[in-house]
């Protein structure tokens, strides 16, 4: 029996191809990309990580490291845990920031996953997928709610991360909101299910996803592309 046969039973071997090809890049391994990248790796698919940040003590209660890991780099032992959870895949870790100048050569990859806490970040992965038509998926949670959205360029009728959040501006933070970690744990697997599913080829809604832990509320959010983006008209203001 294989490796990955409990999910071959349901994709085939083909679709187990698809994923073992693949290269996602996950931009932030905080209480979203920590898991993400664990089981990402799990299925098969070979990593790009990125994170400027080390683990503090107060990331454990959200974020897939543990105590003999604090004061070190989160991207570096994310690595580490990638390798011993499944060495057959291929892993990248870059201890950077990412910025316009490095995002090019860094994120040489099929899809990436924004687990970033920063809205310029989130421009900057949205104006880089745009003009080089890589896939992304947006995802944010903050106190007991979360969002995720996948932003395909290729689909030219389809809102991108600009679109929708243009007007955004950060009113919260984990360290002031606070932060359930159950609700990175539900936002995480719905970003990557995204994932998966764009790597099978598979139908992607076009709706922004929103998931509420303290009423357990999921809705899909109907957004519209804007037709005075400037990013979707090919002017990247932050790459």
């Amino acid at each position: 029996m294989s490796r990955y046969h409990a999910q071959e039973v349901i994709i085939g071997k083909k679709g187990q191809e698809k994923l073992s090809k693949a290269i996602v890049a996950i931009i932030g391994l905080g209480g979203l990309g920590s898991l993400s990248a664990q089981l990402l790796a799990r299925a098969g698919v070979n990593l790009i990580l990125i994170d400027k940040d080390k683990i503090t003590i107060h990331n454990l209660q959200r974020q897939f490291f543990s105590e003999k890991d604090i004061g070190k780099s989160k991207a570096k032992v994310m690595e580490r845990q990638i390798k011993e959870i499944n060495s057959k895949i291929k892993v990248k870790s870059y201890a950077q920031e990412l910025t316009k100048k490095n995002i090019k050569e860094l994120v040489k990859a099929d899809i990436i996953l924004d687990c970033t806490d920063n809205l310029e970040t989130r421009f900057l992965i949205n104006d880089f997928s745009l003009k080089y038509k890589v896939p992304f998926i947006y995802a944010s949670a903050i106190a007991e709610r979360g969002h995720v959205y996948t932003i395909i360029p290729k689909e030219k009728t389809r809102a991108c991360f600009q679109c929708i959040f243009q007007k955004a501006k950060i009113k919260e933070t984990c360290a002031i909101t606070g932060v359930l970690n159950v609700i990175t744990a539900v936002i995480a697997v719905l970003q990557v299910n995204q994932a998966m599913k764009l790597i099978l080829g598979k139908e992607i809604d076009k709706e922004l996803f929103y998931f509420n832990t303290e009423t357990n509320r999921f809705e899909k959010i109907k957004v519209k592309k804007n037709p005075q983006c400037l990013a979707c008209k090919g002017k990247y203001k932050y790459l």
